[in-house]
């Protein structure tokens, strides 16, 4: 990185490349207030809090964690993901579920954990079950 980018901050990052008319109306970018018009910003529900407390992409049956997992366990790309979703859900949604996870990480993150624990301990639960002493002595699994 050259000496000169190391001074720039994301502010001035930002407004290099905001497009005419865009998040800042000209007159901002140049710094006059006068004529300038804030920005509105439009609010998207892609995510929906369920009364658990669950997080789930809106219009789907996906949960949040599902795609945070996805990402996690096998570090697919969004387009990945939604590749394996079969087309749902959007980017858009998908890129808002990363999006909550990093506003709540360390709860989701520990929800994460707990459904590791939960997995491993019915794992373990079930390595001598009759169906798998039944396989093992027919040689069908290790």
């Amino acid at each position: 990185m050259s000496a000169h980018c190391s001074r720039l901050t994301w502010r001035d990052v930002h407004l290099m490349h905001a497009p005419p008319g865009g998040i800042l109306e000209e007159g901002r970018r140049k710094g006059s207030k006068e004529n300038a018009t804030p920005s509105v910003l439009a609010p998207v529900e892609h995510i929906r809090v369920d009364a658990e407390g669950v997080a789930w992409i809106a219009g789907t049956t996906t949960k949040v964690l599902e795609v945070v997992m996805d990402k996690l366990a096998h570090d697919w790309s969004p387009e990945e993901i939604q590749k394996q979703h079969y087309g749902e859900p959007s980017l858009a949604q998908i890129h808002a579920a990363f999006a909550y996870y990093y506003d709540h990480q360390a709860e989701l993150d520990a929800e994460i954990e707990r459904e590791c624990k939960e997995c491993a301990a019915m794992w373990e639960a079930n390595r001598n079950s009759p169906v798998k002493t039944r396989l093992r002595s027919l040689g069908l699994i290790p």
